[in-house]
């Protein structure tokens, strides 16, 4: 498979602290990759540097070997990079399918916006909901409705920001299989999770992080007994359960 994204030397500094420290990974076309790490080691940062919500201090990010980093956020998303908020805030007073359509309506989508919305929709089981205000909705379908928004602007490369936080069991089941789809259908995938044991249930490769640097990056039942992860992120004892 051909490397679809490359993070080359990524930092970001914000006065004398260094947030994100010269990581360096790159992603191929069709995979699905955790990055963990305990709060505060980096992940959200990263994220807003891959994604332009946020300029690396130095180090590079290129989509298909073009960097992106000179790129407005909006354009960042029609190269085909879409990303998901630990909050989700959406629209409260419209209509789950308007919500939707805002992203087709800015990113200038021609055709039927309804009709693509709702293909949309259906695609994380959320077309039933399509009418209700998303003040209804629950916390799960809410995950849903954000990763609909994201989905809209038609990415290559998915950046999920803890999709399950907050989720119940039932729930992160139903949302674990729409993300195994989105990957079925070629959606190249990078999820921040702490809900470890579910997370290694959906990706082939995990990254680890800590105080801003990657301290492993490969299959993920070797990165969780790495010493360094066991050491920084899971206190002490390596496992594979969920960790809250």
């Amino acid at each position: 498979m051909s490397v679809l994204l490359e993070a080359d030397a990524v930092t970001r500094r914000f006065g004398g602290l260094t947030a994100v420290n010269e990581v360096t990974f790159s992603v191929e076309e069709g995979a699905a990759v955790g990055l963990i790490g305990a709060n505060g080691a980096g992940k959200t940062t990263l994220f807003n540097c891959l994604t332009g919500f946020d300029k690396p201090t130095s180090g590079d990010v290129r989509l298909r070997g073009k960097s992106l980093l000179k790129m407005a956020r909006h354009k960042v998303v029609k190269s085909g990079v879409a990303r998901t908020f630990q909050i989700v805030k959406p629209f409260p007073d419209l209509p789950v399918l308007a919500n939707v359509m805002v992203p087709l309506i800015a990113g200038g989508t021609k055709g039927d916006l309804r009709v693509q919305a709702m293909g949309v929709l259906d695609r994380v089981g959320l077309a039933h909901r399509a009418a209700s205000p998303s003040s209804q909705l629950s916390e799960g379908d809410l995950k849903r409705l954000e990763m609909a928004r994201a989905l809209a602007t038609k990415p290559q490369l998915l950046l999920l920001d803890e999709p399950f936080a907050g989720l119940s069991v039932a729930e992160i089941g139903v949302l674990s299989d729409t993300i195994r789809q989105l990957r079925a259908d070629g959606t190249t995938l990078i999820v921040v999770e702490h809900k470890i044991g579910s997370l290694l249930q959906l990706v082939e490769r995990v990254v680890a992080m800590d105080q801003g640097a990657v301290i492993a990056d490969g299959e993920p039942q070797a990165v969780m007994r790495d010493p360094a992860v066991v050491t920084a992120y899971l206190g002490g004892e390596a496992t594979t359960h969920e960790q809250h």
